[in-house]
């Protein structure tokens, strides 16, 4: 399992050559995990993104809400609540993504790697 970042999910969707080989042939769709900030994030981007037509944006809804969400929950928050501590300037999305990820030990697949790569524990794919 692997936890795709909201900006892997949407470039995948945009059929991004490099990622759409790693998640089909690198981590596996079936293998693709999100959290629901990751879910939030992606619906939000689909109502504020002018460039889908309305078929095709029912047609990402379709594919997120086929993906294996991996929950928050009192342990996830207690880590995240750890690291603001220690980093007060990363994004309150990013650091629950995190440590989401550090909770079920599974990497986290984003192009975002300077902020997530300050949680202590976190484990991130490397892009083939």
């Amino acid at each position: 399992m692997v936890i795709c970042d909201s900006n892997i999910i949407s470039a995948y969707l945009q059929k991004d050559e490099v990622i759409v080989e790693n998640i089909l042939y690198h981590i596996g769709i079936d293998k693709v995990a999100i959290t629901p900030i990751i879910f939030i994030e992606l619906y939000r981007w689909l109502s504020l993104y002018k460039g889908i037509d309305k078929n095709q944006r029912l047609k990402y809804k379709k594919f997120i809400n086929s993906l294996n969400i991996l929950y928050l929950n009192e342990d996830i928050s207690r880590l995240a609540m750890d690291v603001v501590i220690q980093h007060d300037s990363l994004e309150p999305a990013d650091i629950l993504i995190g440590t989401t990820g550090v909770y079920y030990d599974v990497p986290i697949y984003t192009r975002n790697l300077k902020h997530f790569k300050l949680i202590k524990g976190i484990s991130l794919f490397q892009e083939q």
